[in-house]
């Protein structure tokens, strides 16, 4: 899970997308023994992936280390 800890309506987001959310569902996901790693963005917005390039560059990697490790392993 990639997330920004500002995510709100104001900048994309919605309820649905908070940062309670996306803590409660890592939580879960791990109650339910299901691979989860999870990465919060301090400050970071709904659409932040797409304004900061470091946040960009940081969540392609996780994105790419994580699928190659449950998908190829």
């Amino acid at each position: 899970m990639l997330h920004g800890t500002a995510d709100d309506p104001a900048e994309g987001g919605s309820a649905v997308t908070s940062v309670q959310a996306a803590r409660e569902f890592e939580a879960v996901m791990r109650r339910a023994g299901k691979p989860v790693e999870a990465r919060y963005y301090q400050g970071g917005g709904h659409n932040s992936l797409f304004t900061s390039q470091s946040q960009y560059e940081d969540e392609v990697r996780r994105m790419t280390a994580f699928l190659t490790r449950y998908l190829f392993d």
